[in-house]
């Protein structure tokens, strides 16, 4: 009976500690997440932080953090910049990224600090794009882009188009008003396993497709650096499993 019993227990034993170990490994750094007392950011355009945002609360911590397309001097829907300020002409923000050709329409971004360590894998956030777009009969492709720059503005790598109106997959946005549809919260993973330890920004961006637009826009929060695991935690993880195993044989005999 003891041995049935034990024999049951060990499997979520196994289970519990794979999680435990696991988690260990995580160690993932917060770089960002627009909370008072984070770090300062860089923008351009319409651009600022916000709570809850058509009744989506902030994917870490209560603060997120709204860029969008919206210009005064354009229709964009009758929408009002949220940040109070307009989106900035393509060439101010061509000229924010260090001169990079990011976009040809109006948008607005931010740039990011965030430091690289030995070891670091990977550089994560969290977004939502919003737009007005796909219930358009002749929808454009708006866009969101990031892009990887040293700190004197070098560009690692090249600039990508993350999310798009074409190539995204929306839901309705209520209340729909200034957005009707959106992506719903979605995390993006860029590898940074190549870059020498030191500081970088992370450029994040939203731009319209043309200048016949919609509005649209990108929610932001919780920007991490996530190192490799430890080789030694690794090899914990694949021991323990192992010693549970070979008790549960055991304990079965």
């Amino acid at each position: 009976m003891r041995a049935s019993y034990l024999t049951r227990l060990s499997a979520p034993l196994l289970g519990m500690l794979i999680c435990v170990a696991l988690a260990q490994t995580s160690q993932a750094r917060k770089v960002e997440g627009f909370e008072a007392g984070d770090q300062a950011v860089t923008s351009t355009g319409d651009a600022g932080t916000q709570g809850a945002y058509q009744g989506e609360a902030a994917p870490e911590g209560t603060v997120q953090y709204l860029i969008t397309t919206v210009r005064t001097v354009d229709s964009e829907d009758g929408v009002a910049p949220q940040s109070g300020t307009s989106a900035s002409s393509f060439a101010t923000l061509n000229s924010f990224f260090f001169n990079q050709t990011v976009s040809n329409e109006d948008g607005s971004a931010l740039l990011i600090p965030f430091t690289i360590l030995p070891g670091d894998s990977t550089l994560t956030f969290q977004y939502d794009f919003l737009s007005n777009e796909p219930a358009q009969t002749t929808p454009r492709n708006d866009f969101a882009f990031e892009g990887l720059f040293t700190s004197g503005g070098a560009l690692q790598g090249s600039i990508n188009n993350f999310a798009t109106v074409s190539g995204s997959s929306f839901s309705i946005f209520g209340p729909s008003s200034p957005f009707q549809f959106h992506t719903g919260s979605q995390t993006l993973t860029l590898s940074v396993a190549s870059l020498a330890p030191g500081t970088y920004d992370l450029g994040i961006g939203v731009s319209d497709a043309t200048n016949t637009s919609h509005a649209s826009g990108l929610l932001i929060d919780n920007v991490q650096v996530n190192p490799v695991p430890e080789p030694s935690t690794i090899g914990l993880i694949i021991a323990g499993a192992v010693s549970c195993v070979a008790m549960r044989r055991r304990l079965k005999k």
